[in-house]
């Protein structure tokens, strides 16, 4: 009986370690299980990944997507950014995220849309692109990918 209390008190202090000091930052996941794409991020969800070096909100939106600094527009062209954590890169501020950075660049003449997902590979996004990203049945779709190499900034469009 005392080793079966203890046991249970041992868990109940591994969890709260786990929670207070792993990637959980708040004690909740940002991911959910989704039946056509594995785990994807939770809509409407806002939470912050600290760490010493950095203390950042985030949040995402309707579709899971990283949210944008400004709202969507109906009447502008969309860009879909996918990728891995690069692309997601929730422990950088908002404003100098990718898609923000981008959409800065461009003058805000489009909505540039994050669908990046840490760990994904070509595979998950391409499933990330056709379960998440809205209007996937649309006869366009305009895509990026962006590349960083040594501060030189590469960007290339497609439709």
């Amino acid at each position: 009986m005392i080793k079966n209390i203890l046991i249970i008190f041992m868990s109940l202090i591994l969890f709260e370690l786990i929670l207070r000091f792993s990637l959980l930052s708040g004690g909740q996941a940002s991911a959910r299980y989704d039946k056509e794409i594995g785990y994807w991020h939770k809509a409407n969800f806002v939470s912050r990944h600290t760490r010493d070096c950095y203390d950042t909100e985030y949040s995402f939106g309707e579709y899971g997507e990283i949210s944008p600094i400004s709202p969507y527009s109906n009447e502008k062209e969309k860009i879909t950014l996918l990728g891995n954590s690069y692309i997601e890169a929730v422990m950088v501020k908002n404003k100098f995220v990718v898609h923000n950075a981008l959409s800065t660049e461009l003058n805000h003449q489009y909505d540039v849309l994050n669908f990046g997902l840490y760990g994904s590979n070509l595979y998950n996004q391409a499933l990330i692109y056709q379960y998440k990203v809205p209007n996937y049945k649309e006869a366009y779709t305009h895509y990026s990918i962006c590349k960083f190499h040594a501060g030189t900034r590469l960007y290339s469009y497609g439709t």
